[in-house]
C-alpha cells in the first residue's frame, strides 16, 4: 500500500495521539522515539509476538511489579565517541553510562527473578540479552562523584599528586600568611587577605603602595585602586603548585581515556543493550497504556472479521470519565459482510467509523484495546 495513503489514513484516524500517549509513558529517549516511530505492521506472527510481549508487561504492572527502568540515558553518541581510538569521555557523562549499564544489569536480574514467578517468555526473552556490565560500572564509579569530579583514590598517581598540591598549598598559604601579618603587608595591603589569579596565590595591594611589595602583578581591581601582586617569596611555590596542577590534567585525562578503553570494549555488547532497553521501555510503556485504558489483548484473524464489544474510542476516553463514553458494539464477516451507518447529524457516525479504524491499526500496532 502507498506509504502516503497509510499516512493519511492514520492522520485522519489519528494514530498520532495515541503514539504520543504511548510516548509520554516512556522513561527515556530511546524508548521515546520508538513510541513516536510506531507503525501497523501487516506480518501476523510479528503483530502476536508484540502483543504477547504486552501482555505480559501489563500482567507484570496488574501485580504491582516495579520494572526497574529509571536510569537509563541516551549514551548513543558517547558510545559512537568512545568507539574512536584514544578518544575519552567526559566524567558526566561517563556517569550516564554507568546509570544506564546499572539499569541493563538490573533489568537483567529483574528477567530472571520474573522468570521464577510467572511464565513471560518474550519479556524474559528480552530481558537475557542485556549485558552485565558491573565491572565497568564499579570502575566509574570509584574514579568519578557523584558531581562529575574525579575522586582522589581515582588511581594511586593522582592520590599521589593531589597530597603534593595541599602540601604545597599549605606552604604557600603560610608564606603568604607571613607576609600579611608582617609590617609591610599590613600597611601596603587593601585587606588582610589572599586569593587566587589565574591559578595563583596574590595579595589586594593598595596602588600608593605597589613600590613596597616585591612581586609579579596580575590584576587590578575595577577602580584601580588595588592591584594584585604575587609576592617574590611564593612565585616559587606557585610555580611548583601550578606544575602538580598540570600533572593532575595528564592524569584525569589518563584516568577517562582508560574508562573510556573499557568501554570501547564492550561496544558491541553495550550497543545492544542499550537498543534491548529501548524496547523495554516502549512494552513498559505500551502496558502503562494499556492498564490506564482498561485494554485487552485483542484476538487478531486473517478472515476479515472484526468483533468488538463494548468498545470506546480511546481518545475520548483520555478527555473524559470512560464511563460517559457511549460504548461501541459491532460485528462484521461472516454472514455480516457489508455494514451501512445511518442517523442523524451529530448522531456519532463518524466517531463510531473512527473507533473501528483506530482500534483496528492500534491492534495491527501491537497495542492493547
Amino acid at each position: 500500500m502507498d506509504n502516503t495513503y497509510i499516512g493519511h489514513t492514520l492522520d485522519v484516524l489519528e494514530f498520532e495521539a495515541i503514539r504520543g500517549m504511548l510516548a509520554e509513558r516512556t522513561v527515556s529517549a530511546i524508548g521515546f522515539e520508538r513510541a513516536q516511530s510506531l507503525m501497523p505492521g501487516a506480518d501476523l506472527t510479528v503483530i502476536q509476538e508484540r502483543l504477547q510481549t504486552v501482555t505480559e508487561m501489563r500482567a507484570l504492572l496488574d501485580l504491582e511489579e516495579v520494572v526497574p527502568l529509571r536510569g537509563i540515558k541516551d549514551i548513543r553518541s558517547a558510545l559512537e565517541r568512545a568507539g574512536i581510538a584514544g578518544a575519552s569521555l567526559d566524567p558526566e557523562v561517563l556517569l550516564d553510562v554507568a546509570s544506564t549499564l546499572q539499569v541493563s544489569r538490573t533489568m537483567h536480574a529483574f528477567g530472571k527473578r520474573v522468570h521464577q514467578q510467572r511464565a513471560s517468555p518474550r519479556i524474559e526473552s528480552l530481558t537475557a540479552g542485556l549485558g552485565d556490565f558491573q565491572s565497568i560500572e564499579k570502575e566509574i564509579h570509584q574514579a568519578i562523584d557523584t558531581d562529575g569530579s574525579i575522586r582522589d583514590h581515582a588511581s594511586p598517581a593522582l592520590r599521589r599528586i593531589r597530597q603534593a598540591q595541599q602540601t604545597m598549598r599549605d606552604r604557600t598559604r603560610d608564606q603568604l600568611n607571613r607576609f600579611i601579618q608582617s609590617d609591610t603587608g599590613s600597611k601596603a595591603l587593601q585587606e588582610p587577605v589572599m586569593t587566587m589569579r589565574d591559578g595563583r596565590y596574590v595579595v589586594p595591594v593598595r596602588r600608593d603602595h605597589r613600590s613596597q611589595v616585591r612581586g609579579v602583578v596580575h590584576d587590578q581591581s575595577a577602580s584601580g585602586a588595588t592591584i594584585f601582586i604575587e609576592p617574590m617569596a611564593v612565585v616559587d611555590l606557585n610555580n611548583q603548585l601550578r606544575e602538580l596542577t598540570v600533572e593532575e590534567r595528564r592524569e584525569i585525562d589518563r584516568i577517562l581515556r582508560a574508562l573510556t578503553d573499557q568501554i570501547r570494549d564492550q561496544f558491541g555488547g553495550i550497543s545492544a543493550s542499550i537498543d534491548l532497553l529501548g524496547l523495554l521501555d516502549y512494552y513498559h510503556a505500551a502496558g502503562v497504556l494499556s492498564m490506564d485504558q482498561h485494554a485487552s489483548h485483542p484476538q487478531l484473524n486473517t478472515q476479515g472479521h472484526i468483533v468488538l464489544r463494548h468498545a470506546r474510542h480511546p481518545l475520548l476516553t483520555t478527555l473524559s470519565d470512560s464511563e460517559d463514553v457511549v460504548p461501541l458494539t459491532l460485528e462484521v464477516g461472516d454472514k455480516v459482510s457489508t455494514l451501512v451507518i445511518t442517523g442523524p447529524n451529530m448522531g456519532g457516525k463518524t466517531v463510531a467509523l473512527k473507533t473501528v479504524g483506530l482500534l483496528t491499526v492500534m491492534a495491527q500496532a501491537g497495542l492493547h484495546i
